[in-house]
């Protein structure tokens, strides 16, 4: 469902066990299906006694496969619940000096030559970036997008 892409980021096994313990769990995937996503979500019960055993997750999979119909509404891509991810918003309201410290925060650091050969060297030129920016500066994994312009628009709110 996220095309290979790593789910928790570049967040550390220790990172990523913080803020599962502190009761986060992923969102769904960008046009993930909702029977799929209602399954993950069982699957990542913090009480293990509530999660699916292997013979129910089967058969909900059985019965999503014999009505694909099911399938036909992917959930929404919730920025707002994305934003809740400190690596995703970054600042939590605190503006950032500049584009490569707030590219830092945001675990992008790989992408700070892209943005500055683009001369966007200020906060306020990175505002109107769109995905399709993003993909002609070289930054091409979904997931990275989505976690930059998730942490734009949260600039923008």
């Amino acid at each position: 469902m996220t095309f290979g892409e790593q789910p928790y980021g570049d967040r550390s096994n220790q990172e990523v066990l913080k803020v599962v313990e502190e009761g986060y769990r992923l969102s769904a995937p960008r046009n993930c299906p909702v029977p799929l996503s209602n399954l993950m979500q069982e699957c990542w019960s913090h009480n293990k006694t509530e999660r699916p055993t292997f013979g129910e997750i089967l058969s909900q999979l059985q019965t999503i496969q014999t009505n694909p119909s099911s399938l036909e509404q992917p959930t929404d891509f919730n920025t707002r619940e994305t934003l809740r991810l400190p690596s995703c918003s970054g600042s939590e309201g605190i503006p950032y000096r500049s584009v490569a410290e707030w590219l830092e925060a945001l675990r992008m650091r790989r992408y700070i030559d892209n943005f500055a050969s683009e001369g966007l060297d200020t906060m306020e030129s990175i505002l109107e970036l769109s995905a399709d920016d993003l993909r002609a500066m070289g930054i091409a994994l979904p997931g990275h997008q989505k976690r930059i312009l998730c942490s734009i628009q949260g600039f923008k709110e």
